[in-house]
């Protein structure tokens, strides 16, 4: 662990063509530290940043970038939001905020059972506040900014407050987090007119909305609104996303997807960069698509693929299974992993 460091590029052996290591800046100036593997864990946006400024002469375009496609496929959820007031008081924000969940409109069954003109779908998530867990405050900044208000109601003044006074602990939400498909042209690249903190240049984003994506959010505005209203609102407005994110999830995917073939992707399915094969791309970009979830339980998943590979790499275990089942090897992983602790000075 190096406190208070950024790395800067990660090193490749040129004799060899393998991750050697990386480099960093932190308090004590610039320093180069080895590893035998080599794992970018970073988020997708960063991970791509880092990528692209490990250029060299064998890597002129990036590091694990002979597609060309780091950075690129970049997606977003975006959400589609409805709102409502109700007469009776609810407290949405007392108790565990978790949301209660259904995915009838997810994968492709808005086409398979409604015959929408769109593929794939969304998750739907309801009884939660407006603005997830935020409380009144936050309730207060997102009313008339990016939730709708009733109309009549002014986003300032005496009539705001007491509607939000009456309103925040009647009110719930539901959102549908919508699946993005990818566009070779959504991409992240470095922007050398902006700098970071770390000194290196900044990333410029370019992203349009798939049309696939727009027909989704119509689709699913009518559906959580119907969802609202059947609970009892009585007064239900809704909102598509203006920006990609949506309203409040950050998810970004797909800057380093992975595939069988190294011409149309930039690792396997064990995050292993194609051109590089010890180094590992460990999170969301390695998404082929976004699904219409929250992405932390396949980016676990994923991680999880990937440490397998990287200790069958060193040896360390025959074969870690995927059915989920942790029980059956939990022991002997520990074994394995004390093991190399105690074996391997650089582990």
């Amino acid at each position: 662990m190096r406190a208070g460091a950024r790395v800067e590029r990660v090193l490749v052996d040129p004799r060899t063509g393998l991750a050697s290591g990386v480099r960093y800046r932190g308090p004590r100036g610039r320093r180069d530290v080895t590893a035998r593997t080599v794992v970018l864990a970073n988020g997708a946006a960063y991970q791509a940043r880092l990528l692209l400024l490990s250029s060299s002469r064998a890597h002129p375009r990036g590091l694990a970038n002979s597609s060309g496609l780091v950075g690129r496929n970049l997606m977003f959820h975006t959400n589609v939001m409805a709102w409502g007031a109700f007469d009776e008081l609810l407290y949405p924000d007392r108790g565990p905020q978790t949301a209660a969940a259904f995915d009838d409109l997810d994968e492709d069954r808005p086409r398979e059972r409604h015959g929408a003109s769109f593929v794939r779908g969304a998750a739907v998530l309801g009884g939660i506040p407006l603005v997830f867990a935020g409380g009144p405050l936050a309730f207060a900044n997102a009313a008339g900014l990016t939730a709708p208000l009733p109309d009549g109601v002014a986003p300032h003044g005496a009539s705001y407050r007491d509607f939000l006074a009456r309103t925040y602990a009647r009110h719930f939400g539901a959102f549908a987090l919508c699946e993005a498909l990818p566009l070779e042209e959504n991409r992240v690249e470095l922007d050398r007119s902006l700098r970071l903190a770390d000194g290196g240049p900044g990333l410029r984003i370019h992203y349009r909305y798939h049309t696939n994506t727009l027909d989704m959010e119509a689709f699913m505005a009518e559906r959580v609104a119907a969802v609202v209203r059947e609970a009892g609102a009585q007064t239900v407005l809704t909102h598509r996303s203006t920006l990609p994110a949506g309203m409040f999830a950050g998810h970004h995917m797909g800057t380093a997807r992975m595939g069988a073939d190294p011409t149309t992707s930039v690792a396997d399915a064990d995050g292993r960069a194609h051109d590089v094969p010890n180094l590992y791309l460990a999170g969301s970009g390695l998404f082929v698509t976004s699904a219409g979830v929250n992405p932390t339980g396949t980016i676990w998943a994923l991680a999880y693929r990937t440490a397998g590979a990287i200790a069958r790499a060193h040896g360390l275990v025959a074969r870690i299974p995927h059915d989920g089942h942790l029980s059956r090897y939990a022991s002997t992983a520990q074994n394995d992993v004390t093991r190399w602790a105690e074996g391997a000075g650089d582990a």
